[in-house]
């Protein structure tokens, strides 16, 4: 599987970094339950947090409404959640270098 980006494919192990973008809520919840146990996901699950809205979360949104009271539990969310987004922008960085003309515009200069 492959993710296109304007003037190719992004290979798929670069693609896999960015595969949070398309995350469902239940997808973020089972997510969350592997990483900190079952039945932890629910209050994402309950609160429709998608893949890109779990990437925008803080301590104080994890803690109230979402209810993750250990603080250990906390800091571990936020640390993946910013591994998720390091490893996103390296592999926005590297589809950059090998597709210079990505993302750019196709207007013709004035």
């Amino acid at each position: 599987q492959r993710l296109e980006v304007r003037g190719g494919q992004m290979p798929k192990d670069e693609a896999d970094d960015l595969e949070w973008i398309s995350w469902s809520p239940e997808n973020v919840a089972s997510w969350v339950d592997g990483l900190l146990g079952l039945g932890c996901g629910e209050p994402f699950r309950r609160f429709g947090i998608d893949g890109p809205t779990l990437m925008g979360l803080t301590d104080v949104e994890l803690k109230d409404p979402l209810g993750i009271q250990d603080s250990l539990h906390r800091i571990k969310l936020l640390g993946h959640i910013r591994a998720f987004q390091l490893k996103s922008a390296m592999a926005v960085r590297i589809a950059k270098q090998r597709h210079p003309s990505a993302g750019r515009s196709e207007r013709p200069p004035r």
